[in-house]
């Protein structure tokens, strides 16, 4: 029969098989060896008589020496069969196990109950709940549901007396707390230990543009910064090619005319750099610019340069703001230098050819009244003369058309009635200045724009300057058509040809209507018309001068100069000047420097004022994007040494 017996460790009963008597076997839940006992205990065997403490000593005695009175060990035990054994094992321990197994499941709960921690109402749940979150059914409250507790532990592990390196740490933990057995971690562990990463709510979009607007501000500011420090870096440099080229004329003995010529040059440079006092060192280049220019010889290159330096001084001028913060020189000196250039060009319309340069450097710089103050200063009560073809000359007539056409084709390209109000004055003024019948054509053409109608006198021209004039008039008030078909009218070899085509491409320009391909169309008409003709050398000059601002290609230009085929110092001049406008049309279009169509005889004729006109028409002003700058400096070593004359 089984015999019933107690662990020495863990104090757990088992019953083992019968023939485990007297072995010795492990137990399964502590894993402490102990032994079996031989025979159950018999209860149905009548009560023996008690023994005494000696009479069991003298036993156990006489038991180990067989009655002899010598000591004897006892015999050992028979050999038992290696697999037997390992059988009986096998089978004390199934025995076991079983009866473990029976233990856990009678005492395993089939519910979990415990109380609410807020209001103490017993809740039971069932056993998958162990671990989640429930509302209390009395204050409605959301409470854990603590894990089932086992009554009756068979875990070795968990006695506190047998610990061992391999005992598992059983103390209370944090719930949700990690160890070696675990897999995951639970939210409310993490939380407890600051470990979640913290989620940021969403940023508005406005909020979102706002940055990224403040983002790229900050960088645009700081482009600019950066750029204009390149830019000052960069006009330090052209400046010192400037003055670098000053020093190499010093010489008094060069040529008067470049040194003039590149004063007034550096002048103009050197007032758009940032650098302190720079008015005195603008005012010191002016005042050697006028003093050479004064000791040069007259001469037709005189004039020219002199128009040059005059047109420079007019793009110079500022607000009285400008400068009263030193920025631009004072206006009435600048005025009066520029009276004194143009008092140095001897012919008539030369002078009158400089003072409209003059008007489109006023005007961009916002000097409309000046301009027309100094116009009265410098034209009013001019005599009248005569051109080289012996043809009458109005230069106070003239200068004042010059003026108010100058005022409103400005008020046309800007949309400004400022301007145009102004251009109606002077056309207006003219009435006082002489009979309409003795006008000019450009006065005509100014007087004619005033209204729709023209005089009844001019309904059919009786002169050239008169049907020139009606031309203007027709294009300066925006009808092409009525003009063009004037021009149609004059015969191919009547002088007035050439004249009348060049009044039309005038008055579109001054209308706003000038565009490249029509003014083209007009270039290339009187380049046929006119070549090996030399009376219409200033004619075709003025034509460039339209041609340049309309945006017509440098190679008409180029051809439109082959025209003036003279070889007296006028038409030198006049060849001089239209290439000029061709090289600037050349800067504009990114086109290289050519001098080609220059004979080398001829260079030094007009290159220095070359220089001046290359610098004042360069994109993004004198100093520009240091081409205007560069040519300078490239066409003064292509100088040196300069021709005495």
């Amino acid at each position: 029969m089984p015999i019933p017996f107690s662990c020495a460790g863990c104090k757990k009963a088992f019953k083992a098989p019968d023939h485990l008597a007297g072995k010795k076997v492990s137990c399964p839940s502590c894993k402490v060896v102990g032994t079996v006992p031989a025979t159950p205990p018999d209860t149905s065997s009548p009560a023996v008589a008690p023994v005494s403490k000696l009479d069991t000593e003298t036993m156990r005695k006489q038991a180990q020496t067989n009655g002899s009175g010598k000591h004897h060990p006892a015999p050992p035990p028979p050999p038992i069969d290696p697999e037997e054994q390992l059988r009986r094992e096998a089978d004390a321990m199934q025995s076991l196990l079983d009866d473990e197994r029976q233990a856990a499941e009678a005492s395993q709960a089939k519910s979990i109950d415990f109380e609410c921690d807020n209001c103490g109402e017993p809740i039971s749940v069932a056993l998958d709940q162990a671990g989640k979150r429930t509302p209390c059914p009395s204050c409605a409250r959301i409470v854990k549901v603590p894990a089932p507790a086992r009554r009756d532990s068979a875990d070795w592990k968990a006695k506190p007396q047998f610990a061992s390196a391999v005992k598992l740490q059983t103390e209370e933990k944090p719930e949700g707390a990690w160890d070696a057995t675990s897999k995951l971690v639970s939210r409310e562990a993490l939380e407890d230990a600051d470990a979640l990463p913290v989620r940021k709510a969403p940023v508005p979009l406005g909020t979102r543009v706002r940055q990224y607007l403040l983002v790229a501000a900050v960088l645009a500011i700081g482009g600019v910064i950066g750029l204009s420090l390149m830019r000052g870096r960069s006009r330090t440099i052209e400046a010192g090619k400037v003055e670098t080229v000053l020093a190499d004329i010093a010489d008094p003995g060069k040529n008067k005319l470049d040194k003039a010529a590149l004063e007034m040059m550096a002048a103009r440079a050197l007032l758009e750099q940032e650098i302190p006092n720079k008015l005195k060192t603008v005012e010191k280049h002016i005042s050697q610019a006028i003093a050479a220019l004064n000791e040069s010889p007259a001469s037709t290159a005189r004039g020219l340069v002199a128009a040059d330096m005059a047109e420079n001084l007019a793009a110079m001028m500022g607000t009285n703001e400008d400068e009263k913060d030193g920025k631009k020189p004072q206006a009435n000196f600048l005025q009066r230098t520029i009276g004194t250039c143009l008092g140095k060009i001897d012919d008539a319309e030369w002078r009158l050819d400089a003072w409209g340069r003059i008007c489109r450097a006023l005007l961009a710089s916002e000097q409309s009244e000046r301009m027309v103050v100094l116009e009265g200063q410098i034209f009013r009560g001019q005599a009248r003369q005569t051109n080289r073809n012996n043809e009458t000359i109005q230069p106070e007539l003239e200068a004042a058309a010059i003026t108010g056409l100058a005022l409103l084709e400005e008020g046309n390209r800007k949309n400004r009635d400022d301007l145009k109000e102004m251009a109606l004055r002077s056309a207006e003024s003219l009435k006082s200045r002489g009979e309409p019948s003795t006008f000019p054509s450009l006065a005509i053409g100014l007087y004619g724009w005033r209204g729709k109608e023209l005089p009844g006198s001019w309904g059919v021209a009786k002169s050239d300057p008169e049907q020139s004039g009606i031309v203007l008039a027709r294009a300066a008030q925006g009808n092409i058509d009525a003009a063009r078909k004037i021009v149609d009218g004059i015969a191919n070899e009547a002088p007035e040809a050439v004249r009348a085509r060049v009044a039309l491409a005038e008055g579109m320009l001054v209308a706003g209507k000038a565009d490249s391909d029509s003014i083209k169309k007009i270039v290339d008409d009187v380049s046929k018309l006119s070549r090996g003709r030399t009376m219409f050398a200033m004619q075709i000059l003025r034509l460039a001068r339209v041609a340049e601002r309309s945006g017509v290609p440098q190679e008409s230009l180029k051809n439109l100069a082959g025209t003036v085929t003279g070889t007296d110092s006028y038409d030198v001049e006049v060849r001089g000047a239209i290439l000029v406008t061709s090289l600037s049309r050349g800067i504009m279009e990114k086109q290289p420097l050519d001098s080609a169509p220059v004979d080398a005889k001829l260079w030094s004729a007009w290159a220095t004022k070359t220089r001046l006109a290359l610098l004042a028409r360069a994109p993004g002003g004198p100093m520009g994007d240091g081409q205007g700058t560069e040519l300078f400096a490239r066409m003064g070593r292509l100088m040196p040494p300069f021709a005495i004359r």
